[in-house]
């Protein structure tokens, strides 16, 4: 999920690495070596900034959407067999307003 911090703020445009560090909140150290992977592995590529070319610009590749749609998906998946557990948990209270209340969050999971 490391990883993905870095790849979510690329979905929309590409990003300098000082743009990557705010929005991953890693220290240098830890950007540099997820940034290192993710070229490796073709999930990014760098290229230079055309209005100031001591920067580099970082982009998702169409294999790193791939990558990060997988993630996400397992992610949501996860989080609704939590969420699921939850309310199984609510559900054995049997008491009106948890049961309510279980019914309106199987609304919200549901659009997600």
């Amino acid at each position: 999920m490391f990883r993905a911090k870095i790849l979510i703020p690329l979905i929309k445009e590409p990003r300098t690495w000082q743009e990557l560090l705010e929005f991953s909140g890693f220290a240098r150290g830890t950007l540099a070596k997820h940034l290192k992977v993710l070229l490796e592995r073709g999930l990014i590529v760098d290229e230079i900034d055309k209005n100031d070319r001591r920067r580099k610009i970082y982009r998702m590749t169409d294999e790193g959407e791939e990558f990060l749609r997988d993630v996400l998906k397992r992610q949501s998946r996860r989080l609704k067999k939590e969420v699921e557990e939850v309310l199984q948990a609510l559900l054995e209270v049997d008491s009106k307003s948890a049961k309510q209340f279980i019914q309106d969050l199987k609304k919200i999971v549901e659009k997600v």
